[in-house]
């Protein structure tokens, strides 16, 4: 099992997993633009089983999205991406889909989790001076399939949270 998280906090967001990813093996790479973000996800695997695996990269997330990643990765069975799709503009959100979905093995899946509208936007917005890009789910799974998903599915998760999952086509 191969797993490639996108953003410091999805790789702690597999903690829980770590067991029954334990019994089969694999390998979790982590890919961070902040060194001091990676240690954090370290800390949090830092009780996984031997037969698992971890990587910690610092790369610029940025450019990854923009396909221009410095390091080649082999065939994933899952990308996650969290906490970056709030700053992408569209364009970016759907080349970084695109470039998940090429490290992806055939059948492998992209899980991104987003925030979806709510109403504290205004507060972020305006008086935290904090710009977040908020998707509906009839959006985000419209940019998840520009960007060459299918199967899709999106949840809501919460009062404002989106978890989008897709498949890389066998063909």
């Amino acid at each position: 099992m191969r797993i490639l998280c996108l953003g410091a906090t999805s790789g702690s967001l597999l903690s829980t997993e770590l067991e029954p990813m334990g019994r089969l093996g694999g390998e979790i790479v982590c890919v961070e633009s902040v060194r001091e973000a990676l240690s954090v996800v370290d800390s949090d695997l830092q009780n996984r089983p031997r037969t698992v695996k971890l990587r910690l990269i610092q790369d610029d997330l940025a450019a990854l999205a923009n396909g221009e990643a410095r390091v080649r990765y082999p065939p994933q069975n899952i990308v996650v991406i969290d906490g970056l799709l709030e700053y992408l503009p569209e364009r970016v959100l759907v080349a970084l889909v695109q470039a998940a979905v090429n490290w992806l093995a055939p059948g492998g899946r992209v899980v991104v989790t987003a925030i979806g509208p709510a109403p504290d936007e205004l507060v972020f917005r305006h008086l935290l001076n904090w710009p977040m890009i908020r998707r509906s789910a009839a959006t985000l799974r419209g940019l998840l399939s520009a960007g060459g998903l299918s199967d899709l599915r999106v949840y809501e998760a919460g009062s404002a949270g989106l978890v989008g999952v897709g498949v890389r086509p066998l063909v």
